[in-house]
């Protein structure tokens, strides 16, 4: 049986005013240099995970103070998303405009379960393949349960 894990991303600002009717987590993204998000914490939200990393999709010269995403934060975000697939119904993913950086880790998560991927056309593709690599890694295929 495979179920079905609707996956949600969401700007900073829409994030604050999400609050799922069913079981959730939710991971949030951030500038390095700006605040942590704040968001609704309903009962169904089970568990969050915050990191900060710019939108930057390869190595930038020309700005050597910007921080890409590490395989250390892909291997924490693949191991949250492992540790609770089987309890929630929903992931949520945001980032400052919900378009590149979550969009990466979503489509992530949803071709790791098999899942249609279209629906995030923007996805930072460095975030995207690191966060892929390391659920196929630690999950040593995809989820199919």
């Amino acid at each position: 049986m495979n179920k079905e894990i609707n996956i949600v991303t969401l700007s900073r600002n829409n994030v604050r005013h999400y609050s799922g009717s069913r079981p959730y987590v939710l991971i949030s993204i951030v500038d390095p240099e700006l605040p942590w998000a704040e968001w609704n914490k309903p009962n169904t939200l089970l568990s969050s995970m915050q990191m900060s990393f710019h939108d930057v999709d390869r190595e930038v010269l020309d700005y050597p103070g910007l921080q890409m995403m590490t395989e250390e934060q892909a291997k924490a975000i693949a191991s949250f998303v492992i540790a609770y697939i089987d309890k929630v119904d929903t992931i949520v993913v945001h980032c400052e405009a919900g378009l590149s950086r979550s969009a990466g880790v979503s489509m992530a998560i949803a071709y790791w379960l098999r899942q249609n991927t279209s629906q995030w056309p923007l996805a930072n593709r460095h975030v995207y393949r690191l966060v892929a690599k390391q659920l196929m890694e630690q999950y040593d295929g995809r989820y199919n349960k």
